[in-house]
């Protein structure tokens, strides 16, 4: 059996950075297919194709006018399915490589039912302020142009509920699966990463050998957003959060 991390976190919250990381901190990350870089990620999603296009077309299939990806619904876990093809692409994996795993922003609506596929598999949970993950998406569809701008295009009201909805489902998720769940805050993460590795390895068992996180971090990829004030909507979900994060200040 091989070891298995899902890196889950909501749009815009650094989960292409950490990927990136742990990619070169010995993490097989995608099977030879990433997904390209596109509008806001120029330096590259580090999803592997295979699995973010899975769970695109399942969130479409239940949620028509997502466009894939801005899932609002507080209870889309219970809604969302994974098709047969997830059992299969898992198999893959697991006879290919003894230490991999995926990484894609939907994973957040689907965390129990790949759980259910994958009893073993461990989860690192990234999350970012609210205020900071609204004003990146709102970036981002202002930077798209072509076929891109219809498809990222987001309002507001809609980012909020996005937030609120991927990270209460992770909170749910993290609360159910303590021992395999480990959650931590991007702000924190960029600030002590090199504490950070020990966590994965012992706390989840996933061995890693960490490089230097300023090999693949440039701040400005990230924004210059300052978190500002919290959504009142959000105050308890943060709160709950940071309860939960690993403690690296």
């Amino acid at each position: 059996m091989s070891d298995v991390l899902c890196i889950a976190g909501m749009h815009r919250s650094g989960t292409s950075l950490v990927t990136n990381w742990l990619s070169r901190s010995g993490l097989v990350v995608h099977d030879g297919q990433p997904l390209p870089a596109t509008t806001g990620n120029p330096a590259g999603h580090f999803e592997d194709a295979e699995f973010a296009l899975l769970q695109h077309h399942a969130i479409l299939a239940a949620y028509p006018d997502s466009k894939g990806w801005v899932v609002t619904d507080p209870n889309a876990p219970k809604i969302l399915y994974l098709p047969p093809a997830a059992k299969l692409l898992v198999q893959r994996r697991i006879r290919k490589y003894p230490l991999w795993g995926w990484k894609d922003p939907r994973s957040m609506h689907f965390l129990h039912a790949w759980k259910a596929l994958i009893p073993d598999m461990k989860s690192l949970i990234v999350w970012r302020h609210p205020q900071q993950v609204i004003d990146s998406l709102l970036r981002r569809a202002e930077q798209a142009s072509g076929g891109t701008a219809d498809f990222l295009a987001i309002s507001e009201q809609q980012a909020l509920a996005l937030w609120l909805a991927s990270n209460r489902q992770a909170l749910d998720y993290a609360e159910t699966f303590k021992d395999d769940t480990l959650v931590v805050s991007l702000d924190l993460l960029l600030r002590h990463s090199q504490e950070f590795i020990p966590h994965i390895r012992d706390r989840l068992g996933i061995p890693l050998e960490a490089v230097p996180l300023d090999t693949v971090y440039d701040a400005n990829l990230l924004g210059k957003t300052e978190p500002g004030s919290c959504p009142p909507e959000a105050v308890a979900t943060v709160d709950a959060l940071e309860r939960i994060s690993v403690p690296l200040a």
